[in-house]
């Protein structure tokens, strides 16, 4: 994979989405169910991110974001590199 600057701003958002909430939050059916087609994201974004207000909302809407610039095949594979290095940042998942 290569280590593009979206790739390294998705996994900082994860982190910041994952040490708040272990299950990925309104993103959960993405992040966690691996539902990466972009009708999914498109529904968190309508429906459980646009519930969320202030900081929370812009970290899952920008992360939300930045899963739909990234092509269909290569959005497992970019959370897959999120869970692989949470674990060296001493996350618990």
């Amino acid at each position: 994979m290569k280590f593009t600057h979206d790739i390294i701003e998705l996994a900082v958002l994860m982190n910041h989405i994952y040490t708040t909430e272990p299950t990925g939050g309104a993103l959960h059916i993405v992040l966690d169910d691996g539902n990466t087609e972009d009708e999914h994201i498109r529904w968190c974004i309508d429906n459980s991110i646009a519930e969320l207000v202030g900081t929370e909302h812009d970290a899952y809407l920008r992360c939300a974001e930045l899963l739909l610039q990234i092509a269909e095949p290569e959005r497992l594979d970019a959370i897959a590199f999120f869970f692989g290095i949470s674990r060296k940042w001493g996350h618990p998942l």
